[in-house]
């Protein structure tokens, strides 16, 4: 049960982690998006910037698919430690019921 317990923690801080990442990415590229918005049409094609920007959009919308990707992995180890924990839970039911009727066949 204690290995479960620190593994929940765990899971608990890479979310946070990860949110916090899906965080800082989205607002950098709501940052490129604004600039190549506001860019004057004739420099979105003559300008090395909006290259750039452009560039730096395709690869933090990656990053970002591979935050969500991260999270849902994440999503899914919760609930099979969820799983588990009910399992173990159950099993212990069981074996108390058990023990309980063991002691009473006894007397």
């Amino acid at each position: 049960e204690g290995d479960l317990e620190v593994l929940k923690t765990t899971i608990d801080e890479q979310k946070k982690q990860q949110n916090d990442t899906t965080a800082s990415l989205e607002e950098d590229l709501t940052y490129c998006e604004d600039e190549l918005k506001n860019m004057p049409f004739a420099d979105k094609f003559a300008h090395p910037i909006s290259k750039q920007l452009a560039t730096q959009q395709k690869v933090l919308q990656d990053k970002i698919k591979g935050a969500e990707k991260s999270k849902s992995r994440l999503d899914t180890m919760e609930r099979k430690v969820a799983i588990t924990e009910r399992k173990q839970k159950f099993q212990y039911l069981l074996t108390s019921e058990e023990e309980g009727e063991y002691e009473i066949l006894k007397k």
